[in-house]
């Protein structure tokens, strides 16, 4: 399940699985490219006008960040 959050300075995050990303880049047609909030990991998601394919889901090099993503 995908959700968005805000960052200390206001920013959008995205949060899929435990694991949390920052927005990198706007794409075309409504695309957000979003990659992992951890730097040393190349996990990276695409969403279309808010929506994300959670089928293809990225594989990262570290554990979830359980309850990060509620403080």
């Amino acid at each position: 399940m995908a959700r968005y959050i805000s960052s200390q300075k206001g920013k959008r995050k995205l949060v899929v699985n435990e694991y949390i990303y920052t927005k990198a880049k706007d794409g075309n047609d409504g695309k957000e490219i979003w990659r992992c909030s951890k730097r040393n990991c190349k996990a990276r998601l695409h969403s279309v006008l808010d929506v994300v394919d959670t089928s293809l889901l990225p594989e990262h090099n570290h554990a979830p960040e359980h309850g990060l993503a509620e403080v």
